[in-house]
């Protein structure tokens, strides 16, 4: 249990940090359910928002459109910003080199063209 709790773990945040970020993306991007659940315009999330937009799917203001685009990114930019430190983690905790960490022991034997 030692084992798994002091070398696993760890291993795995880049991991569960990456998972997160996707699955936040996903979820903040996502169109269909909140169509269907919300009833009033008033209620829609920003991505559902836009395409309601007055005059149809990106079809006149679009400086507005993509000011509205721009907004609706922060959201996934803080989430990343918030994951990245476990990305730079892992990878000074696991205590190969970029030498080590990019050169498989087999590729000695491979011949780039």
């Amino acid at each position: 249990m030692q084992i798994y709790v002091r070398i696993f773990i760890p291993m795995l945040l880049q991991l569960l940090a990456m998972l997160a970020v996707f699955t936040f993306m996903a979820k903040w991007n996502e169109i269909l359910l909140p169509v269907i659940c919300l009833m009033s315009n008033e209620n829609y999330t920003l991505p559902v928002g836009m395409l309601c937009w007055p005059g149809g799917l990106w079809f006149g203001n679009d400086p507005q459109m993509l000011a509205a685009a721009l907004l609706g990114l922060i959201p996934i930019l803080s989430v990343f910003l918030f994951a990245e430190r476990y990305f730079v983690q892992n990878h000074s905790a696991s205590g190969l080199s970029d030498s080590e960490l990019y050169l498989h022991p087999l590729a000695k034997h491979v011949r780039c063209l």
